[in-house]
């Protein structure tokens, strides 16, 4: 929603929340807080920080609303010279910080609203809801702008509000007390991402803000942004920042907070974007150990003015918690992947012949218990040593992975796709029996057939499979065994083929 004041004041009707005349509603229905809404609305302040300041709290509040009611709501404020938007639930699309136009149409209304709980103000045939709200801390008078007519509501929205912004008992949490609670709350982080998002909401309470990120280095050595505040996380994520570059690469680099003042005295070395009202930006380094894990950087301080040293530091104290917890995510991702490594066969990026081993017996042993089908397939490159021999070792490696791909697609999710050998692969099929198992070892077959060169002198490729099910009595490697004479069979068979083993005769058992 664009609050824009242009309208003449015969557009305004004002209204007191008890007993109203129709002719004052105009000509928007009349909406009323369902029990819901009004639930949903005064539990908000479960989930914000007690200690958030109140522009930051009031733009929460306008976008809670906005999606509770599903209409275009805003809060205003009287500044010298106008009207300014304190918050607005469009922020994408709206005029959101602009300086209003202190003309005769909604000075009018506010004029009018005076005392009064709420007024409705029309704007290009449009009814909007007047609310007067009391902020601490924010002075001159806010007034909250919803779409439509929620005047029977006004005084449950102004509440909402106030609950919101009023210290509670015993004062707001100081900023002292801000790395604490970030601590506190790093300890259930599990992922950088999450850390980051508390880091980054933490920061913009001690240091209140329009845009603030957090970047991280990615794994082709540039910075990639994890944590915003201001816009989307999402539409900033593929962005990657340059080591050195900017004043996030800068900092980076240097592991050095850096305070710019005005953007225009770096000589272009950061370019100013036109969503940002001042030239002032903030950005310091999160380290562990001699490493950077981390880039806090802030924009456009609430009020407009210059962030100043004490913003850094502000900042800084927030670094030791969120350094400690980084460190610790990134402890656990690298035992994550040393694990993983351990599982995974790199040439091909399936799992490897020691995972296939364990996965197959505790399958089997599911498959047995619970009385339902198992199906294994193994695979073999036909003439791979000739392909080796004949393109070199870097074409049978491309091989291999594409084989791989072929059959990850192929397959169930469920299902266990391993590297078996050199160029033999398995395929663990819990709850398929021998027909259904053979028909996809065919269309695998094909696929692999008939897959597109990469380069012109790429080689052809077949692949020979045989197929075997679980039979009573049996453990992994009577299965493993049909499977492998299935195998055998198609290769002399001519290769390039299926074959499926049934099972054995009563009179072999």
């Amino acid at each position: 929603m664009s609050i824009g004041m242009t309208t003449s004041d015969n557009d305004i009707t004002t209204s007191a929340v008890a007993p109203r005349d129709s002719a004052l509603r105009g000509s928007a229905k009349p909406f009323r807080l369902s029990p819901d809404q009004r639930r949903s609305l005064f539990e908000l302040g479960k989930d914000l920080s007690p200690w958030l300041a109140p522009h930051q709290t009031l733009r929460a509040f306008a976008q809670e609303l906005a999606e509770t009611l599903g209409v275009a709501a805003g809060i205003v404020g009287r500044r010298a010279g106008g009207w300014e938007v304190l918050a607005e639930s469009r922020e994408e699309s709206s005029t959101l910080g602009t300086r209003m136009n202190s003309g005769t149409a909604f000075a009018a209304a506010a004029t009018r609203l005076g005392e009064r709980a709420a007024a409705m103000w029309s704007q290009e045939n449009r009814e909007h809801t007047l609310v007067r709200l009391s902020v601490p801390d924010v002075p001159g008078p806010v007034i909250l702008v919803v779409e439509g007519d929620w005047i029977l509501s006004a005084s449950d929205l102004a509440e909402c509000a106030s609950s919101l912004t009023v210290a509670p008992t015993g004062g707001r949490v100081s900023v002292v007390k801000a790395p604490n609670s970030l601590a506190r709350q790093l300890t259930t982080a599990s992922t950088m991402e999450e850390a980051c998002d508390l880091l980054l909401r933490h920061a913009v309470a001690v240091v209140p803000c329009r845009y603030a990120s957090v970047a991280v280095p990615a794994a082709d050595g540039t910075l990639e942004i994890v944590a915003a505040h201001g816009y989307p996380v999402a539409i900033m994520s593929p962005v990657r920042i340059e080591v050195g570059r900017g004043v996030i690469g800068a900092v980076y680099e240097r592991a050095q907070p850096l305070l710019v003042r005005d953007v225009d005295a770096l000589h272009g070395a950061f370019q100013p974007r036109a969503r940002f009202r001042t030239k002032s930006c903030a950005a310091i380094p999160v380290t562990a150990n001699g490493q950077v894990l981390a880039v806090l950087s802030v924009a456009d301080r609430e009020g407009d003015g210059a962030f100043t040293p004490a913003d850094v530091d502000r900042l800084a104290t927030l670094a030791a918690p969120a350094a400690l917890a980084l460190a610790r995510l990134r402890t656990e991702l690298h035992a994550q992947d040393l694990a993983q490594a351990a599982i995974v066969d790199s040439g091909s990026g399936l799992f490897n012949r020691l995972y296939f081993q364990s996965r197959i017996q505790e399958e089997l042993q599911r498959a047995t218990r619970q009385g339902t089908p198992l199906a294994l397939q193994i695979i073999d490159v036909d003439a791979f040593k000739a392909v080796n021999d004949r393109f070199g070792h870097l074409a049978g490696d491309a091989i291999i992975k594409e084989v791989a791909d072929i059959l990850r697609r192929s397959v169930r999710v469920f299902d266990v796709c391993a590297r078996y050998g050199g160029d033999e692969f398995a395929v663990v099929m819990p709850g398929s029996r021998l027909d259904s198992a053979a028909a996809i070892a065919d269309r695998i077959r094909i696929l692999i057939e008939h897959r597109q060169p990469r380069l012109p002198n790429d080689p052809s490729i077949t692949v020979s499979i045989g197929v075997a099910e679980l039979q009573p009595g049996d453990d992994a490697r009577n299965v493993i065994e049909r499977a492998d004479r299935a195998l055998y069979e198609a290769k002399r068979a001519g290769k390039n083929r299926v074959v499926a083993t049934p099972p054995p005769s009563p009179a072999a058992r």
